[in-house]
């Protein structure tokens, strides 16, 4: 009986083991499956050859996403709308080297167009069409949009019209002829009932326009005499863009319903409906060989990161030929090189892609110099599991870089819902812009330019009538801007949202210099602080006055040229007079924020070629504290001071909204710089970077330091414990199936026999 209830329980075990084996198999073939799904996202994510598409390369520098590309019509440069960053870069197409950056829209840039004769226009939500000469970089006309938008912009074949295609979000949308000599509107074609999407000109005849809408239509029109010829209706959602065939017999239309659809434009018949995108096509592009391009991706402004794919289409076929995978975000746009050899597409990414073999570009190498911490005195363990803590924790992060001795010891990026960012990525700075202009106001006072800080500020602007002036004003020294000190009626932190608010208020005035110089007193300068933009952009406008050229070409000669900082590397917006914004308005990279902050830790100078940028003098004066703030404001010129550990290391720092910040540790020879959309840096430095520093930096507190070192690796210990939890949980899951199921068969077993 003993050996037969044995055997029974070495069946049943060996049952279990049987059923285990094929549940784990199963698991294990789940898991192969993912594995070969995540593999297929890898392939896809390289190009899918086709002979004309064999290389493929990035152009970055814009701030923000690229809205626009265009080709000259010669093909030898590339133009590119940056959307929120306000520019227009120009690029070399033989070598992919940087032109120059047109600058002058004060919102942002949607659409661009180049005429026969090589002029550039554009358009952006400030209201207005420029039209810029490339060769003086200079805009010869501006005219103003009719509506609330303008998404498409054309010169006529000769030049002499030009055709914007508007409208108000749900409201209207129209196509506009200029005269470009008389700057007057001869045509206004209406018709459509929501914003004009695209336009595009007829190769067949060029008095043929057609125009895409948010309203599901497309329409044709007679641009002589204003009469509608045609509307399409197929589409089941936005047309968002729209292009001719070379031979103008085709027509395609992209839409948000995720399709592109292929037009007789002699007959209006539908020909085909090209599918195979997933998400919305937002562009649309024939070559000069009769292929098609179209680009998708999550229709904007929904910021997710997605899988953006760029298509080529024989359209007689209504075949995909390939697929061009590399960009991370929606495709905007995409335009094809007169003679066809390159595709350029702009994305939400804020990179423009390169597609052909004839596409080369030129490597920039690094600036700083890298090292191991160890080298430089500093734990790489410890400031290793910082960068996974702020991947783990700070989820809003951007980068983070830290300089030793010169050297950079730690360099990382980070991605976040909406973006990828890298070395390549500039910033918006935020107010670490005013630690800039005080740089700046020191090289102008040393340059001549300025007497002194005591000069009064009013002195400044003779020819402008100034409201609420008294003796206080009268008494507002530069000196006072710099500390924030001048005692003017100002409310910038307490309230953002108020309507009252004197940054918003100052923001929406056509004149911001005006503005802020019609303010009333509150206070006796010096007896006060007051967080005062306001201030700062005065500083701008007051070098701006002394030096009679622009703060920022002040600055590229004086600053940014001898650190090495292009002007491919930076960008500086303007108020709506022309002021560089003193007090906000610049982008920098990560790496060059670094290069200010090095500048300030040596006291000026620029250890790389031995100048003496700003006087070693203004550089104490600005990080000194400023004694008519007391303990409660630590403040100098344009910086901020704290200090870490029990030690009282002492620091200053330039302090950008979102947590823009470049720390100077002068005691620890240290540059920290940090960009974020959120969280602070400042316990990163007093828990990670600081403890790792070896000797350590407070000898009487070595206890302290062990103590936080560890503590940072236990919390990455914890969570790499956290992550592989359910696995593990999984694993022993698994290992129990064959006892259960031993029990469970021993049990009905048994209960058959009672029966």
């Amino acid at each position: 009986m003993i050996k037969k209830k044995l055997k029974i329980l070495i069946l049943s075990l060996t049952f279990g083991i049987i059923i285990s084996l094929n549940l784990s198999l199963s698991h294990s073939q789940m898991l192969k499956q993912g594995i070969g799904i995540e593999s297929d996202v890898k392939n896809k994510s390289q190009i899918v050859h086709y002979n004309e598409f064999n290389n493929f390369t990035m152009l970055k520098g814009h701030a923000a996403g690229v809205s626009d590309v265009v080709f000259s019509p010669d093909g030898k440069v590339l133009a590119s709308a940056g959307g929120f960053d306000r520019t227009i870069r120009i690029w070399n197409t033989s070598d992919c080297s940087l032109l120059s950056v047109l600058n002058g829209h004060l919102s942002f840039v949607y659409s661009l167009c180049f005429s026969e004769e090589g002029l550039l226009a554009s358009t952006a939500r400030d209201g207005t069409i420029k039209i810029w000469n490339l060769t003086t970089e200079t805009v010869i006309q501006t005219l103003p949009i009719q509506e609330e938008f303008c998404n498409g912009i054309l010169f006529s074949p000769d030049g002499k019209l030009l055709f914007s295609g508007e409208g108000t979000w749900g409201v209207s949308g129209s196509v506009r002829i200029w005269n470009r000599t008389s700057e007057q509107i001869i045509q206004n074609l209406t018709g459509h009932t929501d914003m004009v999407g695209a336009i595009a000109i007829s190769p067949l005849d060029s008095r043929i326009l057609v125009s895409s809408s948010r309203d599901r239509t497309i329409k044709f029109w007679n641009t002589s005499t204003g009469d509608e010829l045609r509307e399409l209706v197929n589409h089941t959602d936005n047309v968002l863009d729209v292009a001719f065939s070379v031979d103008g017999k085709i027509l395609a239309s992209a839409s948000k319903d995720e399709t592109v659809k292929l037009w007789d434009t002699v007959t209006g018949i539908l020909m085909n409906t090209l599918e195979g995108h997933e998400e919305v096509v937002q562009s649309v592009a024939f070559s000069p060989n009769g292929l098609l391009a179209s680009g998708g991706g999550i229709f904007f402004p929904s910021w997710s990161l997605n899988d953006a794919e760029i298509k080529i289409w024989n359209v007689t076929t209504a075949t995909n030929l390939c697929t061009l995978m590399g960009h991370t975000n929606s495709i905007r746009s995409l335009d094809f090189s007169p003679n066809g050899a390159i595709l350029a597409s702009g994305s939400e990414d804020w990179t423009i892609g390169l597609w052909g073999s004839p596409v080369t570009i030129l490597s920039k190498d690094p600036f700083w110099k890298t090292t191991s911490p160890e080298t430089q005195g500093m734990n790489s363990t410890v400031l290793n599991d910082m960068t996974e803590y702020i991947q783990r924790y700070f989820t809003l992060a951007h980068s983070i870089l830290v300089l030793r001795n010169g050297y950079l010891v730690t360099e990382e990026y980070y991605q976040t819902d909406n973006h990828i960012y890298s070395r390549d990525c500039k910033h918006y700075i935020y107010s670490c812009t005013k630690s800039i202009t005080s740089l700046l106001v020191g090289i102008a006072i040393e340059k001549g330019y300025i007497d002194s800080i005591h000069q009064k500020v009013l002195n400044f602007f003779p020819d402008r009538n100034i409201s609420n002036r008294d003796s206080r004003k009268e008494a507002m020294t530069l000196e006072h801007l710099l500390t924030m000190t001048s005692g003017m009626d100002w409310t910038e932190w307490d309230s953002p949202s108020d309507p009252a608010n004197s940054y918003r208020l100052m923001v929406e005035s056509p004149d911001w210099v005006q503005y802020i110089l019609d303010r009333p007193m509150n206070f006796d300068p010096g007896e006060v602080f007051t967080y005062n933009t306001g201030g700062s952009h005065l500083l701008s406008a007051i070098i701006q006055n002394v030096t009679g050229r622009t703060t920022l070409s002040f600055a590229q000669e004086y600053l940014f040229d001898p650190l090495n900082i292009t002007s491919g590397d930076f960008l500086w917006l303007q108020d709506p007079s022309g002021i560089v914004r003193g007090g906000s308005g610049l982008y920098l990279t990560p790496s060059d924020m670094v290069k200010i902050g090095y500048l300030y830790l040596k006291n000026g100078t620029w250890p790389f070629n031995g100048k003496q940028i700003v006087s070693a003098e203004w550089i104490a004066n600005a990080t000194r504290y400023n004694p008519h703030l007391g303990s409660e404001n630590l403040y100098g010129y344009q910086v901020w001071f704290t200090s870490f550990t029990d030690c009282n290391i002492k620091s200053y720092f330039a302090w950008g909204f979102n947590t823009q910040k470049i720390y100077i540790i002068p005691e620890l020879d240290l540059v920290v710089v940090y960009t974020s959309d959120g969280f602070d840096v400042q316990r990163l430095i007093r828990t990670f970077i600081i403890p790792s520093i070896f000797p350590p930096v407070c000898p009487e507190q070595t206890s302290i330091t062990t103590t936080l070192s560890s503590s940072a690796l236990s919390t990455i210990t914890s969570m790499k414990n956290e992550q592989n939890t359910h696995s593990d949980q999984t694993s022993r899951g698994f290992e129990l199936i064959p006892l259960l199921v031993a029990v469970v068969f021993l049990r009905f077993w048994s209960r058959r026999r009672k029966t």
